[in-house]
């Protein structure tokens, strides 16, 4: 029995000395492949990053994000549709634009991630989804902080011009009394609309933080891990989650936060149909802008181009544009997302 257990010791000894040699081999290997892809399954000659409409989407609501921000800045808090705008911005832009893809990020890419990619990534992976959790949380701190009761629904005034009251004259709502709790009521909503401003530029700083670095760290590992075809049925999956119609509207957003960058339109003309991409200019007028119509601010429609609407967010008229075609003047998008050079060989 004393031999036995012995030899039960060393055996188990051994395993661990083995298990402990072959996890400190793996180590460093596991930090020299997050920055070598040369020995990935997929040849460096087909490498290609095809899931754009994620890269887009994220650029598109940080655009969206940013166009938020200028609207409350420009915001007067005595107007009385003040609340209803922002109210309504919100909605599109975490309701709608937002919502959308963080439920594409957390239904469907990061498990896709999980299964495709090997485990020397599982700590980007897993930082990537603490990230879009934080930013989910945050979205709702905003949203929460509009519903406050220092935003109601517009100021009550006083009962000073009650039947038989010595107050009761047409000037009563100029009273003293009057003009004291409105100017209160104003200054509470500055003061709230200014905690949702920081709130937004925080998230705003988190976002670019969180998808530069994810086109950085994940792009080329997928690129060189996941061929071709596993991408396109990725993004067939994606668009049937969107559905048709709400990806008509998210198309177009895509479509204007790349605008102005070649060779990121010239993955989008490869990429989308030209079916849509026809469609884009009727879908834009039809369905983005009466969406986005609480998003514009003074001397811009909202829609990344001044004037009169004339300029129709497409792909296919960035060379009309160029040649003074159009009769609208382009601004330059706000500050987008760098172009992940590295994911894809140049294209054509």
């Amino acid at each position: 029995l004393w031999l036995g257990m012995r030899l039960l010791g060393l055996l188990l000894s051994v395993l661990l000395r083995a298990s402990a040699a072959r996890w400190a081999a793996l180590a460093p290997s596991r930090m020299q492949s997050r920055r070598d892809l040369s020995g990935a399954p997929v040849p460096a000659g087909e490498r290609e990053f095809i899931i754009n409409g994620w890269r887009w989407h994220g650029r598109s609501v940080v655009r969206d994000l940013q166009r938020f921000i200028a609207c409350v800045q420009q915001l007067d808090p005595e107007a009385p549709d003040a609340l209803h705008r922002v109210r309504c911005s919100y909605e599109f832009v975490w309701g709608f634009s937002w919502s959308a893809l963080h439920n594409i990020e957390a239904t469907l890419l990061v498990p896709w991630l999980r299964r495709e990619l090997p485990l020397c990534y599982a700590e980007e992976i897993d930082a990537f989804e603490r990230e879009i959790q934080e930013m989910r949380v945050q979205g709702a701190i905003i949203g929460t902080a509009l519903r406050a009761e220092d935003l109601g629904g517009g100021w009550r005034r006083p009962r000073l011009d009650r039947p038989g009251s010595r107050w009761a004259s047409p000037w009563a709502e100029r009273s003293v009394l009057g003009w004291s709790l409105r100017s209160r009521e104003i200054g509470s909503r500055q003061a709230q609309l200014g905690r949702v401003l920081y709130l937004c530029q925080r998230l705003e700083k988190q976002a670019l933080r969180v998808y530069q670095g994810a086109e950085q760290s994940l792009v080329p590992c997928v690129a060189a891990h996941v061929p071709r075809h596993e991408q396109e049925r990725f993004n067939k999956a994606v668009l049937k989650t969107l559905g048709f119609l709400p990806a008509r509207i998210h198309l177009c957003g895509m479509a204007e936060a790349i605008e102005g960058e070649v060779i990121e339109q010239r993955r989008f003309k490869r990429q989308i149909p030209v079916a849509a991409r026809l469609m884009l200019p009727y879908w834009r007028q039809q369905l983005y802008l009466p969406r986005t119509e609480c998003l514009r601010v003074s001397g811009n429609n909202g829609d990344g181009s001044s004037g009169g609407g004339s300029s129709n967010g497409s792909v296919e008229t960035a060379e009309a544009k160029g040649s003074g075609k159009s009769d609208a003047s382009p601004v330059p998008p706000p500050s987008p997302l760098p172009a992940d050079a590295h994911s894809s060989p140049a294209v054509p």
